[in-house]
């Protein structure tokens, strides 16, 4: 007979950022797929409907997903820094991941209580690192990603005008100013629908949404001198459709 006195237990910590900019990258191509196969003569009005809503279903999934990775990608690196196994922050010295780790189990810049941007500023002040420029593209484009996000996260309706090809610039969507000229404009809606939401999420933007992501986070890690979390599924981050 035996007796087993003792269990033995088995943990696992996911990296879900890994999961979240190939789940981005997926919904980017098959948004590339939908527009690439828009036939609307071919088809009926149901027929009609259901391809834009798809469409649309592909384009918020990828922008809700790939800022969604930004915040988990920081998140993790945090924790990792108090962990027997620094798979990415190896290279890092004793005392700054004490102090990346005093100052996570103290709440900063724990919670959503911080923004996603704070938490790669605080990060890289906690090693005394170069800090982003915020002037610059890298940045910019991160900052409005973030901001259509929260607009798609917590959206309000409100009344623009329709029928109009082109606005007078203090006419224009916040959006309209702030990404006009970034990418190419969804293909499936009229030239008289709004820039916000209709014209601006297309696959375009979705891809300006992957690509954003990716760069800062490509230049987050060269300026904190760290490994890329998701350098082994870089390979699977196409934006388009084959």
């Amino acid at each position: 007979m035996i007796n087993i006195t003792e269990s033995v237990g088995i943990s696992v910590r996911t990296w879900l950022s890994i999961q979240l900019i190939q789940t981005a990258a997926l919904f980017c191509r098959h948004a590339h797929r939908c527009e690439q196969n828009w036939q609307p003569d071919t088809l009926t009005s149901l027929e009609r409907d259901q391809a834009i809503s798809e469409h649309s279903s592909y384009v918020l999934g990828t922008i809700l997903s790939a800022v969604t990775f930004l915040e988990a990608m920081i998140n993790e690196l945090f924790t990792e820094a108090g962990e027997a196994d620094k798979e990415h922050l190896g290279v890092l010295k004793d005392e700054q991941l004490s102090l990346l780790t005093r100052m996570w189990c103290r709440g900063i810049p724990r919670t959503g209580k911080f923004s996603i941007l704070i938490k790669y500023e605080v990060f890289l002040d906690l090693l005394n690192d170069p800090q982003f420029k915020k002037g610059e593209k890298i940045y910019q484009n991160v900052t409005r990603l973030i901001s259509l996000r929260n607009a798609l996260t917590h959206y309000e309706p409100e009344w623009q005008p329709a029928g109009v090809t082109e606005l007078p610039k203090d006419q224009q969507h916040k959006f309209q100013k702030d990404l006009s000229g970034l990418f190419k404009l969804n293909p499936l809606t009229g030239d008289g629908n709004p820039f916000f939401p209709a014209k601006c999420l297309g696959h375009g933007c979705a891809e300006w949404a992957v690509n954003a992501a990716i760069i800062f986070s490509d230049k987050f890690i060269e300026l904190a001198g760290i490994s890329c979390p998701f350098e082994h599924i870089r390979s699977r981050l196409g934006t388009t459709s084959k």
